[in-house]
């Protein structure tokens, strides 16, 4: 617990000087404990791209499908929609690359982009609950279908 109180006390120095996120808010939307004191901001940002890599990953599937999921579920999209995840998907690797940027830079800019890629979590979890819908309503209305191509279609 000792630990734990360190690194509270140590994040509340960070967001106070960089008017970071509530520690409470990250723990609780990224899943995790902040109990160490080394590389906070850091291990914040890491949380926060690992959900933000899990729709990067997803979105990825729909336009380079190779598994019979992701091929089904590009069926699911009309050309506009397939357009508007590409360029969404843009703006996640641009994000990304950012963030890369980042790690080499010094706590500041560190700082200032874990709150850039907290904000823009907000913008991926909007964008994930309606694809997310989507991907619902494609699967609930796919019926059986037949072999054709070497696929099932």
């Amino acid at each position: 617990m000792e630990d734990r109180d360190k690194a509270v006390k140590e994040y509340g120095k960070l967001k106070d000087k960089y008017e970071l996120p509530e520690l409470n808010n990250l723990e609780e939307e990224f899943e995790f404990e902040l109990d160490d004191t080394s590389g906070i901001i850091k291990t914040i940002t890491h949380r926060i791209w690992d959900k933000i890599t899990l729709i990067k990953s997803f979105i990825e599937g729909v336009l380079h499908p190779q598994r019979y999921c992701c091929i089904t579920e590009t069926g699911f999209l009309n050309p506009k929609s397939k357009e508007k995840i590409f360029n969404f998907y843009r703006l996640i690797m641009a994000e990304y690359w950012r963030t890369v940027k980042a790690s080499f830079e010094d706590e500041e800019e560190k700082a200032k982009q874990l709150k850039k890629s907290y904000d823009f979590y907000q913008k991926v979890k909007r964008f994930s609950q309606n694809y997310t819908q989507k991907m619902i309503k494609g699967w609930e209305e796919t019926e059986e279908t037949e072999e054709k191509n070497g696929y099932i279609n």
